[in-house]
């Protein structure tokens, strides 16, 4: 029996998987191929290549799913390349629809080998900012002042000022005595920027723009390496922030309204907890309060309220906007119950889906809510 095994890319190690907010650990692509073709991956899980920062929605890969699942009569995989190319391998298949399989093939193993083009350029540039650091820590009195400097001086190559300049990244000056956290080189791109850091970090700053236009929520450090993020809400059309917080996270992710007129944002914070925050954009830009209730602990049944214990998940996260303008939010919640000795006990999940309406009064009213999972554990002496 041939078997396809999906291709995310040449150069790809391990894909990270997150399921119901849960970092679930790092898989070769075909270890998640095999998971995808036994149905294990769900609508709300996120994949993301290890080195990156932007999870990807499982919900983009169904066309992969739907290519694994085209012929299950002989198989649950797809039958080899080298079998499906073959002289006979294209008649058998446009003789059931294969030609549709064979399109979201197509587009399928484009955007999957896109994807590893973008991992591998984003770590030429990690990898030219740590050599761009090397160098300045190795020669002291030296700052890193243009890419023609560095390259007379034999530092970087002729391939670094390419890769610099076909991408407009900014070389900043550094020298032997910028901190860690000094920025390298800022990488911008349509609506983000990321920023390299001397250590070896990396930051970012992002925008989402409304559907109509007038709006765009920005996302960004209040200083490269920092773990306080800026948001605020601009208007667009003059360029001036309209309502500006600050939070404390690494990493957040937004959803506009259709109507360009709410926005709901996921903040994850230092302690790996989801939030969702909710903001009407109009002026003056409006925060809804979250009701109590939506809060995982509140969910949990009365003689499940009991400690010493600890979360491995805790969170409230916007799901999608409703077409009735309605949000949908999920409580998922994680814990390990411990005795005297910090040892485990049991464990418990839940997981409750709500929907949101946002009044007039500047709350989040509660329309209906639904609990999808309560499952109880004793943990394995």
């Amino acid at each position: 029996m041939a078997v396809f095994k999906f291709n995310f890319g040449f150069g790809a190690k391990k894909i990270e998987l997150e399921q119901q907010g849960r970092f679930v650990g790092s898989f070769t692509p075909p270890q998640l191929a095999e998971m995808m073709s036994r149905g294990e991956l769900k609508d709300g899980d996120r994949v993301r290549p290890e080195g990156t920062d932007e999870w990807v929605p499982y919900s983009q890969l169904k066309a992969a799913e739907k290519v694994i699942n085209f012929d299950s009569r002989e198989s649950p995989y797809l039958p080899d390349l080298s079998d499906l190319f073959s002289w006979r391998g294209p008649i058998a298949w446009l003789g059931g629809g294969g030609l549709m399989g064979l399109l979201i093939l197509g587009f399928y193993v484009f955007a999957m080998v896109d994807w590893n083009r973008s991992i591998e350029q984003q770590k030429n540039v990690r990898d030219l900012a740590a050599k761009i650091a090397r160098y300045v820590d190795g020669h002291p009195g030296t700052t890193s002042s243009s890419a023609d400097d560095l390259r007379r001086a034999g530092a970087i190559i002729d391939d670094d000022v390419k890769l610099l300049q076909s991408n407009n990244i900014e070389l900043r000056p550094i020298n032997a005595s910028s901190p860690r956290d000094a920025v390298v080189l800022v990488w911008p791109k349509t609506d983000t920027t990321r920023y390299y850091l001397k250590g070896g970090d990396e930051d970012y700053s992002i925008r989402w723009k409304a559907p109509q236009g007038s709006r765009v929520l920005v996302n960004e450090p209040q200083t490269p390496g920092s773990k306080t993020r800026i948001l605020s809400i601009v208007d667009a059309s003059r360029g001036s922030p309209l309502w500006t917080t600050k939070l404390q996270g690494y990493a957040m992710s937004a959803m506009w309204r259709k109507d360009g007129r709410m926005v709901a944002v996921n903040n994850t914070g230092p302690i790996d907890q989801k939030r969702v925050l909710v903001l009407r954009a109009s002026d003056p830009v409006t925060p809804f309060g979250r009701p109590d209730q939506l809060d995982p602990w509140q969910c949990l049944e009365e003689a499940d309220r009991k400690t010493p214990l600890r979360w491995s998940s805790n969170d409230v996260r916007g799901e999608k906007w409703l077409e009735n303008g309605d949000l949908e939010v999920e409580s998922f919640g994680n814990i390990v119950y411990l005795d005297e000795n910090k040892h485990p006990t049991g464990y418990l999940m839940v997981r409750v889906r709500w929907v949101l309406h946002p009044g007039d009064d500047g709350r989040l009213a509660v329309v209906s809510s639904q609990r999808m999972a309560y499952q109880k554990t004793e943990a394995k002496q």
